[in-house]
């Protein structure tokens, strides 16, 4: 029996797509009418910078709205804000305590530095 093609429903009636018809049970869930989403809100945590106040590394968005900063600039995403709050504090902590191991290691440096061009300043010629 050779096999024949059955068409469903009217001509006029727009036929879905694959991926339509796999992702209509989950389009609920993803719903993304002015913001209002199920997925509900997320907290985006900056990298620090020496000059960025904590208040200003963590950002409440939503799952759509990740996209609106640079990828190069983010720490990490967190679903609770007192998570990501305290994760701004903890990564501003260890980039102070980093800056200041470099700049105790820039002091030794220097120490370093000005006793060997002293002591080549006393060799007589």
């Amino acid at each position: 029996m050779p096999y024949t093609r059955k068409k469903v429903g009217s001509k006029n009636k727009k036929s879905k797509s694959l991926k339509e018809s796999i992702m209509e049970p989950y389009m609920d869930d993803f719903q993304h009418p002015g913001c209002e989403d199920k997925i509900g809100h997320i907290f985006v945590v900056l990298k620090p910078t020496p000059e960025m106040p904590i208040d200003n590394m963590v950002h409440k968005t939503h799952a759509f709205g990740v996209n609106q900063f640079e990828p190069s600039t983010v720490h990490g995403v967190y679903g609770d804000e007192d998570e990501a709050n305290l994760v701004a504090e903890a990564t501003t902590r260890d980039l102070h305590k980093h800056l200041k191991k470099v700049e105790d290691k820039k002091d030794l440096v220097i120490g370093k530095l000005d006793k060997h061009i002293n002591r080549l300043r006393s060799i007589s010629y």
